[in-house]
């Protein structure tokens, strides 16, 4: 895409989803639906890269790393919202933080909302 469109329209996903609800003529539909594809395989890339980078590290880079992003040496469940111990919940070397962003007990337990 050129450069005169990367600066006049939103580089946010979802800013464009909702200017494409609203576009109306031909042309601006098919600029922007252009620019949420190159937005989203850039996104996707993104993504991938990290993945890759958090899951080369070494366990002693995994643990400070935990500290960095959670000093008080606990972590939040997204399932229970209680925080836990790091021994609470599974490693997954891809997140951010080297664990899991569930706890073994909500992992365990069948989702009754369906959100998982």
């Amino acid at each position: 895409m050129s450069e005169s469109h990367a600066r006049r329209y939103p580089s946010s996903i979802a800013e464009l989803e909702a200017l494409l609800e609203t576009a109306t003529r031909p042309g601006t539909r098919a600029r922007l639906q252009a620019r949420l594809a190159d937005r989203r395989y850039h996104n996707a890339k993104r993504k991938a890269r990290l993945r890759a980078v958090h899951a080369a590290r070494s366990p002693e880079e995994v643990v400070v790393a935990q500290m960095a992003r959670h000093p008080s040496g606990s972590k939040t469940c997204n399932g229970c919202k209680r925080s836990l111990a790091f021994t609470a919940f599974s490693p997954q070397p891809e997140a951010t933080d080297g664990l899991w962003k569930y706890c073994t007990d909500c992992q365990h337990t069948p989702s009754t909302e369906g959100t998982r």
